[in-house]
């Protein structure tokens, strides 16, 4: 169980393995025009891999993405058919949707995905004159500033940070028992504050 995206990396490094890779993908990442292709192409040209090194690595850093990834159920269960998901995230539409079956997505949604297109707010731009009602997300600026000054009503989601308790852990160095505890908090199929959720 992981909180923070670049722990991906870490297992890449461990299990793949490829020393170094933490810094290396992050490196290629911010030289990258942000998609997954270009970041992979960066590090095929900087380690003087093939291009079969280089797909079997990106396939492996995806699969452990898969691996690790699990649903926030209170999330999951307010999606709604016909309702738009919008991401800033390397990964093309294919890998999202294998992500969505993952998790259990089993609602008919659109897809809106981009390098960089919530954070910069041209994707808002294209999306302000149609039906939204309001969007809800957990980064301030790209979900929550960025559509609001486009005119569209936005909402900061902020359970699936590190609750009290699970902070404690971190600061006593019981850094995998508290990303547990997050798991389990988020993937409680009870409402938040009902009896059964405690």
């Amino acid at each position: 169980m992981h909180y923070h995206p670049h722990c991906i990396f870490d297992f890449v490094e461990k299990e793949f393995p490829f020393p170094g890779f933490r810094f290396y993908r992050t490196a290629a990442e911010l030289q990258s025009n942000g998609t997954f292709s270009d970041i992979y192409k960066r590090l095929q040209v900087s380690f003087g891999l093939s291009p079969e090194q280089a797909l079997d690595l990106m396939q492996f850093e995806f699969e452990i993405e898969l691996r690790q990834i699990f649903p926030i159920l209170e999330n999951l269960k307010a999606v709604q058919d016909g309702d738009l998901i919008v991401s800033d995230t390397y990964y093309d539409l294919d890998q999202i949707q294998q992500i969505l079956k993952k998790i259990g997505l089993d609602k008919k949604v659109e897809v809106y995905a981009t390098a960089c297109g919530k954070r910069s707010g041209f994707v808002w731009d294209g999306l302000k004159n149609s039906s939204i009602l309001f969007h809800v997300g957990d980064n301030v600026h790209s979900d929550v500033t960025m559509p609001r000054s486009r005119g569209i009503e936005a909402f900061h989601y902020v359970c699936s940070g590190l609750s009290i308790p699970e902070q404690i852990m971190v600061e006593l160095g019981q850094i995998d028992l508290a990303y547990l505890m997050r798991t389990i908090r988020l993937q409680n199929p009870f409402s938040q504050n009902s009896p059964e959720s405690f």
